[in-house]
């Protein structure tokens, strides 16, 4: 069996969708920022079990999963849609009240609790801490790269929550399973 490692930070979503490219936006931002403190800090020698991979992914379900094989965390950062919340407000989602996704059409995308529970069925090292964070969207049906405004302004408080639970590797968090 594979022993879990890193965390990982997945930004899901089609930058060629106007908003639905929040996730990938964000992640690349992730990276760029986590690349900046490693490269400001004197002693880069850290452990490799601690170094954060930050993936893009295009599709959920089954794909998703198996991003997260061998990483003792997973932070999933994807547009939401809800129309509870102003576009542009980061949301913090309890995995447990996750649903299926506006793309789910097929086997390849499966919701992530189906998944998750295909790979464990399969004796898959899955993370246990699985954080999935979101930012209300406007548009994701049109097709174009640039996020609309309010979107725009809000990817940073999205990035800095990120950030944050990276920092917090003891802090207590939402667990997939008990």
């Amino acid at each position: 069996m594979t022993e879990t490692t890193a965390d990982i930070v997945i930004g899901l979503g089609n930058v060629t969708l106007t908003d639905d490219g929040a996730g990938p936006l964000a992640a690349r931002e992730v990276a760029r920022r986590l690349a900046a403190r490693e490269s400001a800090r004197e002693d880069s020698r850290e452990d490799s079990r601690r170094a954060t991979t930050v993936v893009e992914l295009g599709l959920g379900g089954l794909a998703l999963m198996e991003a997260m094989v061998g990483h003792r965390r997973a932070v999933v950062l994807d547009a939401l849609r809800t129309g509870r919340v102003p576009v542009g407000t980061v949301v913090e989602l309890p995995f447990d009240h996750l649903g299926g996704s506006l793309h789910e059409t097929s086997v390849h995308d499966l919701s992530l609790s189906a998944a998750l529970e295909i790979g464990r069925i399969g004796g898959l090292p899955l993370p246990d801490d699985i954080h999935v964070l979101g930012i209300e969207v406007e548009d994701v049906t049109t097709f174009g790269e640039t996020l609309t405004p309010a979107v725009a302004d809000g990817l940073d408080g999205l990035v800095d929550r990120v950030l944050d639970l990276l920092a917090s590797s003891d802090r207590p968090s939402r667990r997939t399973r008990q």
